[in-house]
């Protein structure tokens, strides 16, 4: 049986049974059967790693981690023909 067979029958047997399911309710089947990830944490959501500095207006940021100030550069304003 065919990956796409296999998603075709479960979303028809879903269809079946339920008159009106949600997108999650006609793949259920399909994403409980899929291993669970394993190995180190990959969610960047929670891993301290990538919070540190979250909130931190610009400044701070800079300070916490010696970054260099930016630089402020001229930009030109094109003149609007009337």
């Amino acid at each position: 049986m065919t990956q796409s067979e296999l998603v075709r029958e479960a979303i028809e047997k879903s269809l079946r049974e339920q008159p009106n399911p949600t997108g999650y309710d006609l793949i259920r089947d399909i994403i409980e059967g899929l291993p669970k990830p394993t190995g180190p944490k990959t969610d960047r959501s929670t891993n301290p790693k990538y919070l540190e500095g979250l909130g931190l207006s610009g400044p701070e940021y800079r300070a916490k981690f010696g970054l260099p100030e930016p630089k402020l550069v001229k930009v030109a304003r094109a003149r609007r023909s009337r």
